[in-house]
């Protein structure tokens, strides 16, 4: 349009708000598009955020230069309200929402392809989550196949008549390219994380990671997550954005529905649900766990229990190549936990039962007793020694007592040797093998134990992980999780072992409305030199502020609350990294 204004917003990060520019005559912008524009002297890149009429700067700079296409309206919105509600840069998020080669020109979308037949009963469960456009929880066990889910979902969005494209979205690109992969296989045409363009061009099916909530489809139809309650659909660097909750503030607004799949969902995870379902035979594919109660072991096998050593020989015996036992020790925590020497048992706190903690000389519990005795209240024995076995030497004495060589494994060790036959390691593990026939948690009570929230949640995340390696337990030949701890009893192993994990999601709900913790209120972590500082004038403006584990917390009753008070509050000098909505 002659004469139009085009308010830019320039990639830069320190200037976070848009200018005016005008367009020069005869250029076709929308809101979205990537261009160039002069900045105090400088050429950076930019988006058109919004077209006017006029302006109030009486003389313009002309836009410099068309960079081609980038989000779509909706999503450019979207990010605004993303960087209030995470409090970082707008512009950061339009370039994550942006491709990183310039588009000029959008395809002709291909007409849509006809589904594979589906069973009836998945028919009518997809029909009837996308009937109501409304964001669902549904409780898979971890060995479920996705794509039923996943064509179920798009079933209904077609029966319903609901226009655009539907989005899919996974913890890692990997897992993305695999699952774009198999529904090509079944003729379905589908924009994988490496085509932007296609995606923008209104592909009927789109498959990405955690970029996929910024997609930039024309019109989105409805969401899938696969592991919604998975730690990278979180971004880690500034802002720190949650794509879960990007993309169910992203479906509320184009009043679609959004689908989202887990087995240990967090109280955050229901809360931003309307409804919660289960899958039918929910417990079949949850895989086979068997327990090692290392409070009655002999104390000189440590790690490398009875259980364990004929577990594992049963998986070596079987005639099957690549890795058949994997073994996995997180230490999560500084925490120093102990066990009594005379009776084997985790020295607890006497009134709230949680483990009995070394701290710096003195002991303690995670909530909140100090001054305690070192003393096992199971037996009385004084004489507790510290659990500290490390991945080096668990995995020497693994080789040893197998007679096999086994592989050390962690998240920077480089591929496992395609000889390797027992693997240890930390929870790189479970990414890094692909099929075992047995899993072993050397020490599940690292997680029990852990000094975060919803703890026993992390637990069965890991479980389910595990389970995904040796397969479901309705399966023809399953292999086994063994999970060894001192805890036999706990209600994580109980869901785990019974492949029911809804009780043990809904204590975890009640507790954290007992406590304060989220979703029921709205926290936010500082972190760096400036920290005390911002946090001491974000108390002024009304937040809570405490000290959690060296970093400053502020809390407020809701993400409303807690934002507007980031946004109005000036930054100190010093330098601040605020994290809304830590993880833990």
């Amino acid at each position: 349009m002659p004469g139009a204004v085009a308010r830019v917003l320039p990639d830069v990060a320190a200037v976070d708000r848009p200018f005016d520019y005008s367009v020069p005559e005869g250029w076709d912008l929308e809101v979205g598009s990537r261009v160039r524009v002069n900045l105090h002297g400088r050429s950076v890149r930019g988006w058109v955020v919004e077209l006017a009429e006029s302006s109030d700067v009486e003389t313009l700079k002309p836009i410099a230069k068309r960079l081609g296409a980038g989000p779509p309206p909706d999503v450019v919105a979207l990010c605004e309200w993303a960087a209030w509600r995470w409090d970082g840069p707008w512009s950061r998020l339009l370039a994550s929402a942006s491709p990183t080669r310039i588009v000029h020109e959008r395809m002709r979308p291909p007409a849509q392809a006809a589904l594979p037949e589906l069973p009836n009963a998945l028919r009518v469960f997809g029909r009837r989550q996308v009937r109501d456009r409304a964001s669902v929880l549904v409780r898979v066990g971890p060995c479920t196949d996705p794509l039923d889910l996943v064509l179920s979902v798009l079933d209904g969005i077609r029966e319903s008549a609901i226009p655009g494209s539907l989005v899919v979205t996974t913890p890692t690109t990997g897992w993305a390219h695999r699952f774009a992969d198999r529904l090509r296989r079944r003729g379905l045409q589908v924009a994988d994380p490496d085509h932007w363009a296609e995606a923008a061009s209104g592909w009927p099916v789109v498959v990405a990671a955690r970029a996929g909530a910024l997609a930039p489809v024309p019109v989105l139809a409805g969401a899938v997550v696969l592991d919604a309650h998975d730690d990278a659909y979180r971004q880690t660097q500034t802002p720190c954005w949650d794509a879960v909750t990007m993309l169910a503030e992203r479906c509320r607004r184009a009043r679609v529905p959004m689908i989202a799949t887990s087995w240990c969902a967090s109280p955050t995870l229901r809360g931003m649900a309307d409804r919660e379902v289960a899958l039918e035979h929910e417990a079949r594919l949850w895989p086979k766990v068997a327990i090692a109660d290392l409070s009655v072991a002999d104390p000189r096998e440590r790690f490398l229990s009875a259980a364990f050593v004929d577990a594992a020989h049963r998986a070596l015996d079987a005639d099957r190549s690549g890795v058949r036992v994997a073994v996995v020790l997180q230490r999560l925590g500084g925490a120093r936990r102990l066990a009594c020497k005379q009776c084997g048992a985790l020295a607890v706190c006497e009134v709230h039962r949680a483990p009995l903690e070394e701290r710096d000389g003195a002991y303690g519990c995670a909530d909140g007793c100090s001054g305690l005795p070192r003393l096992c209240i199971s037996c009385g024995s004084q004489k507790l020694s510290v659990l500290r076995e490390g991945i080096t030497t668990l995995t020497r004495r693994t080789s040893a007592l197998l007679g096999v060589e086994a592989v050390e494994v962690s998240a920077s060790a480089p591929a496992i040797p395609e000889d390797a036959r027992v693997v240890v390691g930390t929870e790189a593990v479970l990414s890094r093998v692909r099929r075992a026939g047995l899993v072993c948690f050397a020490d599940l009570d690292d997680y029990l134990c852990a000094p975060r929230a919803h703890g026993g949640l992390e637990a069965l995340r890991a479980i389910g992980l595990a389970g995904r390696i040796v397969g479901a337990r309705s399966a023809q030949d399953p292999g086994l999780v063994l999970v060894q701890t001192r805890m036999p009893a706990d209600p994580v192993i109980e869901a785990a072992v019974n492949g029911s994990p809804g009780p043990l999601i809904a204590a975890e709900s009640e507790r954290a409305a007992q406590l304060g913790l989220p979703p029921n209120v709205a926290t936010c972590a500082l972190e760096g030199a400036g920290a005390a500082a911002y946090a001491g004038a974000l108390g002024r403006a009304g937040l809570v502020v405490t000290e959690e584990a060296g970093r400053m917390v502020a809390t407020a009753h809701d993400h409303v609350i807690l934002c507007d008070a980031l946004r109005s509050t000036p930054r100190p000098a010093a330098s601040v990294r605020v994290v809304v909505d830590p993880v833990g």
